[in-house]
């Protein structure tokens, strides 16, 4: 018996409301945000904050950027820590909250009261509000490294 090849039916393409194309806008901007801050972070901290290793980066929030969204891509609540210093170990936000405020009183109180300051004003991160911090973002990068961000 000779096989038939399978016919597929053409694809359609779907598509997407304008709610669908702002949301999917919005999750593309806040993954690129992302990206540009871990690499001004990880050129003005060099490695982990506080241990000094480089493998296994990742970005600490002073203020959490959940309950924070507005601060997520604020450098100055960016810190880079090694997984263990930011997940487990002692003085890590999310293993031990009392070293972690330890560690904060050491950080200059210029950078903690501005940092308070921008607390008050907890809100939604707008689609318009994105678009500014990612140009913002976007002019920041290529101040530090001279190139444009992508190249």
């Amino acid at each position: 018996m000779k096989r038939t090849p399978l016919k597929r039916k053409p694809s359609k393409k779907t598509k997407r409301t304008p709610q669908q194309a702002r949301a999917m806008e919005k999750r593309k901007c806040i993954r690129e945000c992302d990206a540009i801050v871990r690499a001004l972070a990880l050129a003005r901290d060099g490695g982990c904050v506080v241990c000094g290793s480089k493998d296994n980066l990742q970005v600490s929030h002073i203020y959490p950027k959940g309950k924070y969204p507005l601060m997520r891509f604020d450098l100055d609540n960016v810190e880079i820590r090694c997984a263990g210093h930011h997940k487990f170990l002692k003085g890590s936000p999310h293993g031990d909250p009392a070293g972690f405020a330890e560690w904060l009183a050491m950080l200059p109180e210029e950078r903690l009261a501005r940092l308070r300051w921008e607390a008050q004003f907890i809100g939604r991160a707008d689609i318009l509000w994105l678009r500014q911090t990612h140009d913002g973002l976007l002019e920041g990068y290529k101040a530090a490294f001279g190139v444009e961000w992508g190249e």
